[in-house]
Parts: C-alpha cells; sequence; structure tokens
C-alpha cells in the first residue's frame, strides 16, 4: 500500500513538474516608435509629414523676419507709434499662427500615423500568438531596464508588417 502511495505521489510530481514548465511565460518586447519609422509605410508617412513641416517652417521663418527688422527698429527707438503698434500685433499674429500650424502639424502626424499603429498593434498580436508569448511589451522613451536581446520583437514585426502591408513605388 505505502509502495502505491510513494509510486501515485511521484507520478503526480512528475506531472507538477511538466505542468509548471510548459505553462511558463514567454515575455517578447518590441519598439514600436522604431518600428513605425521603419516600416516602409511609415517611411513614407514622415516624408511627407517632413515635406509638410518644411513648407510650414518657410512661411513662419518669412514672418518671423518682419517680426526682427521691426524688434531692430524698436530697439533703436526709431519706432513710430504706428510701428510700434504694428509690432505688437505681428507680434501676436506670429504667436498665434506658430500655435496653430504646431497644433495643425500634430494632428496631421497622429492621422497619419494612426492606421499605421492600429496595423502594427494586430500584427504584434498575431507574432504573440504565433509565437506562444504570454506578453509582448512596447518599449517607450522610459526604455526598458534590461531585457535579453532574443526577446527582441521588433526586426519581425516590420518584416511581418512589409510583407502584409507593401507600399507602392513610384
Amino acid at each position: 500500500m505505502k509502495f502505491r502511495f510513494i509510486l501515485f505521489a511521484a507520478v503526480m510530481a512528475g506531472f507538477s513538474v511538466s505542468a509548471v514548465a510548459e505553462a511558463a511565460p514567454l515575455i517578447g518586447y518590441v519598439h514600436l516608435q522604431k518600428a513605425i519609422l521603419r516600416v516602409e509605410e511609415g517611411k513614407a508617412a514622415r516624408a511627407k509629414l517632413e515635406k509638410t513641416m518644411k513648407s510650414k517652417q518657410k512661411q513662419l521663418t518669412s514672418k518671423k523676419k518682419e517680426l526682427e527688422d521691426l524688434t531692430q527698429k524698436l530697439s533703436k527707438g526709431q519706432a513710430t507709434d504706428a510701428e510700434k503698434a504694428k509690432f505688437n500685433k505681428q507680434r501676436a499674429e506670429l504667436q498665434e499662427v506658430f500655435l496653430k500650424e504646431q497644433n495643425e502639424l500634430q494632428k496631421m502626424e497622429r492621422e497619419t500615423l494612426e492606421p499605421i499603429v492600429k496595423k502594427m498593434r494586430k500584427i504584434i498580436e498575431g507574432v504573440g500568438k504565433k509565437g506562444g508569448y504570454t506578453v509582448i511589451l512596447e518599449v517607450g522613451a522610459n526604455g526598458l531596464l534590461f531585457a535579453q536581446d532574443h526577446l527582441d520583437l521588433t526586426n519581425e514585426v516590420i518584416r511581418t508588417y512589409n510583407k502584409r502591408h507593401p507600399t507602392k513605388r513610384k
């Protein structure tokens, strides 16, 4: 009787150990921003955003030059009351335009990158399920304190994204 109990306990202990070994969590991580900037669709979106930003920067630079000229006149005491009023008005307009353009660029960036992020998250989920990952972490601005390189799924996510969402070359 004791022998059967010991045999039963040994068999159950074996099952417990193998169940624990099979249930060990597999954790991976992805540099999401890096992936977005490296997929072909992300590169095209970034180029479009930079082109728009340069165009808007030119407009702001010309307005800023006018304001600097008026500032010089004011500092030399050569400005009339009308020029002082013009300066104050232009400064207020420039600040308003700058904030408007900055908000517009941020909105444009969100709208341009949001579809890419949605597709990227689906791909990350698929990579996780296929690889049997328990958790996939996103590496953000604060980084990851430590992780083995083989747990970095960023390049796999980029390759999978580019295969599933090829961009049309001009």
